[in-house]
């Protein structure tokens, strides 16, 4: 893909298409020199050392990438989800006493 300039004046360094998560997708990156100037920053990045980075999905994968962290964002998701990581946490210090027995 090509550099674009952005409707604020940007330039965009590159767009590298990528697989995330089994998920094909791009990155836009944007050269830190342009961004600390630039009078969107805020709105855009909370990069603090390198420019700006945009990670671009298909309307389908977006769209339940979405869904999915509304979802998270609910009471009844994150009570369900205290249930798993407390499973998860006992099963890996089982796990981990397991392996230090083995070794022993």
């Amino acid at each position: 893909m090509s550099v674009q300039p952005q409707p604020w004046g940007q330039t965009n360094a590159s767009w590298t298409p990528c697989t995330q998560r089994s998920t094909d997708a791009i990155v836009i990156r944007f050269s830190g020199e342009v961004c600390p100037p630039c009078p969107v920053r805020q709105a855009c990045t909370t990069a603090t050392i390198r420019g700006s980075q945009l990670t671009i999905r298909d309307q389908k994968a977006q769209q339940a990438l979405d869904a999915a962290r509304a979802e998270q964002s609910t009471q009844q998701w994150q009570d369900k989800y205290k249930l798993r990581a407390g499973a998860d946490g006992t099963r890996t210090s089982h796990l981990a006493q397991l392996e230090l027995a083995l070794t022993a």
